[in-house]
């Protein structure tokens, strides 16, 4: 039986209001974490206490990130 734990995820482009407390699998990293909603990691910057973290970091119970696609161009 797989553990699970729960994180609260924030969209960037919308207010705290609109974060959502979801259930995840237990050591599921920041990398699988945006796969599963549907974001290309290389398209995101993913911010825990508003510092950056990176793709291979692995989630904790209780743990807040905010979710900011980012764009380039020329």
């Amino acid at each position: 039986m797989n553990q699970r734990i729960s994180i609260t995820v924030e969209l960037g482009k919308y207010r705290e209001k609109n974060a959502q407390m979801v259930e995840i699998e237990k050591d599921l990293t920041v990398e699988q974490l945006l796969r599963s909603f549907g974001f290309v990691p290389d398209e995101c910057i993913v911010l825990k206490s508003r510092t950056p973290i990176p793709i291979t970091e692995t989630l904790n119970d209780g743990d807040r990130v905010k979710i900011i696609r980012v764009a380039s161009g020329g």
